[in-house]
């Protein structure tokens, strides 16, 4: 196992002038991007404000809680966003039309985080009741809950295909559990104190976690081995993410501070440090060229500028049928038209001939031969 501690020089962000918005609301806890970087929604006690991505244009407003929202998910198409409420139930919205599809109720306390799988096909829900639930994304049928943790759960992941989730809480272990069946694929003692949050990387092949010990851990997923650990913080973590490249892990922590890690070097890269409280939550956009950051007590909603990061943005390939729509990573981003294709960001240009940094599966490399590739199948895709 590695353990980094970053001793060399790093810098607040606003101090360079690199703070591009604050939305002002009343009491954000947490702010989440849709796939395809169009929206930005941000929960506001009991309601969700949606926001165009990269500005402060707010587009609507979904009220139906009756309790603060704990968070937020989007299905991968962007069409569905689902929420977690303190008041018990999870709320499945249509993006569109504003509108409520469906209210899931079962759990017996408040659900504390909540995601989509298999491709929006499933919602998995974790809760202070110590459960974790399965739900057909659909018509809302629950289809399984299962207790293993000793103590409420606080942080849930999902793999990018759907096939197995981690979660993880005050009793400080990760389950690793298999999705269909809700069955446990392993238990891994993790933390020494609550782990509050969990996320996947990018390939499935590891997950990072944050815990109130202070430190993040990186975690080979088939081993269940401790790969990486980051220890200096001051605080309590309360969010890890990764970028959508997978080069870095984004971390919020209870110590003011916002850190960018290099996963490969284990670097630290930058750090946000303009906060007057602790800092809630910090996530990296799709397209890799913002973060959104939420700090206690502070009634705003901050959007940075990290481009200077160089992550390379994700397009997802629009497959029906594909569980998880299969990726491409591209170094110089083009502009797509066909329809078949979402895309992050404000790109011009041509579909370019350079390389290709990985294709996911087949589906993606008969779309890039379709595209107009001179090497339609690039070795990182044999």
């Amino acid at each position: 196992m590695l353990v980094f501690v970053a001793s060399f020089f790093t810098y607040g962000l606003a101090a360079q002038g690199l703070l591009k918005i604050d939305i002002k609301v009343k009491s954000a806890v947490v702010a989440k991007f849709s796939p395809d970087n169009a929206y930005l929604a941000v929960a506001d006690n009991d309601k969700v404000r949606m926001y165009n991505a990269g500005n402060d244009t707010q587009i609507k407003i979904f009220e139906g809680h009756s309790k603060a929202v704990n968070d937020i998910a989007f299905d991968n198409k962007g069409e569905h966003m689902v929420t977690a409420s303190a008041d018990k139930s999870l709320i499945v919205w249509n993006i569109k039309l504003g509108t409520k599809k469906l209210t899931l109720n079962g759990h017996e306390k408040e659900v504390r985080q909540v995601r989509f799988a298999a491709g929006g096909k499933y919602i998995i829900s974790a809760s202070e009741d110590m459960t974790v639930k399965m739900w057909n994304a659909e018509d809302g049928k629950l289809l399984y809950s299962k207790k293993e943790h000793t103590k409420p759960i606080r942080a849930l992941a999902v793999n990018l295909e759907g096939d197995y989730f981690i979660t993880g809480g005050g009793d400080k272990t990760i389950i690793i559990w298999d999705t269909e069946t809700g069955s446990v694929k392993k238990k891994v003692p993790a933390h020494t104190d609550w782990i509050r949050s969990l996320a996947f990387h990018p390939d499935g092949k590891s997950f990072a976690s944050g815990s109130y010990d202070k430190t993040v851990a990186i975690w080979n997923f088939e081993s269940g081995e401790r790969m990486q650990e980051f220890t200096n913080h001051r605080g309590w973590i309360y969010s890890v993410n990764f970028s959508a490249d997978g080069k870095y892990v984004g971390v919020a922590s209870a110590d003011k501070t916002g850190y960018f890690y290099e996963v490969k070097s284990g670097n630290l890269s930058f750090k946000l440090d303009d906060f007057k409280n602790e800092l809630l939550a910090l996530e990296i956009s799709p397209q890799g060229k913002e973060a959104v950051t939420i700090a206690q007590y502070e009634n705003s909603v901050k959007i940075w500028d990290v481009s200077s990061l160089n992550i390379s943005p994700v397009f997802r390939f629009k497959d029906e049928n594909d569980r998880m729509p299969p990726q491409i990573y591209v170094a110089n981003p083009p502009n797509i038209q066909n329809d078949r294709v979402r895309f992050s960001g404000d790109i011009s240009g041509r579909w370019p001939a350079g390389p290709v940094r990985r294709c996911r599966s087949a589906p993606a490399r008969r779309c890039a031969a379709a595209s107009g590739w001179s090497d339609p199948v690039p070795s990182s895709c044999r």
